[in-house]
């Protein structure tokens, strides 16, 4: 045992004790990635720890780790969408195009992220496991007439449409439904 343990690689030190080369380096990483405030922590870790107290470089050891493991974990990557909304018909604020990510921000009309709740994105989960049966077998239903309100929903490889007044339209259409007039309404700043 003793000898298979002697041949494995010694471990690195932590990225401080590196030295602050390293650590800047890691700094401009962070920017780079959408990490401003990890920036910053990783532009103080880099700052000569070998002028500082024990108990301090040991603090900036840490601290370099973690920005590390943030760089690596993708910090600064936008999240995966979860689906897309169209929505459009012959109501006022009808036209939107909802983009919803995993996250918890939505993009309303190609806008900037807008942060939603917590429970919007646990429904928003549950929609989109729901729907992929679904958008697996690109599934259209027909609007009858006197229709206000056409949805086309894309995510994965495929993409479902129907209109508010489809017949036959399962449960997950309602509630489809009903989550894009609310995120609209509070996310997206439309009338309906």
């Amino acid at each position: 045992m003793r000898r298979a343990e002697s041949a494995a690689a010694p471990r690195r030190a932590p990225l401080a004790a590196r030295g602050p080369r390293r650590a800047a380096a890691v700094a401009a990483a962070a920017l780079a990635a959408g990490c401003g405030t990890l920036a910053a922590l990783a532009a103080l870790t880099a700052r000569a720890p070998h002028r500082v107290a024990p108990v301090a470089a040991l603090a900036a050891a840490a601290l370099a780790t973690a920005l590390a493991t943030a760089l690596a974990a993708g910090c600064g990557t936008p999240s995966a969408d979860l689906f897309v909304v169209d929505r459009d018909g012959s109501l006022p604020d009808a036209r939107l195009t909802l983009r919803v990510g995993d996250g918890g921000t939505v993009r309303c009309d190609g806008g900037e992220e807008r942060p939603i709740a917590s429970g919007d994105l646990l429904d928003a989960r549950q929609l989109a496991e729901d729907l992929a049966p679904l958008l697996d077998r690109r599934v259209r239903l027909r609007p009858k007439r006197g229709s206000l309100l056409r949805y086309r929903v894309t995510g994965g490889e495929g993409e479902v449409r129907f209109a508010d007044n489809s017949p036959g339209q399962p449960r997950v259409f309602g509630e489809l439904i009903r989550f894009t007039r609310k995120i609209a309404t509070t996310a997206c700043g439309k009338a309906r």
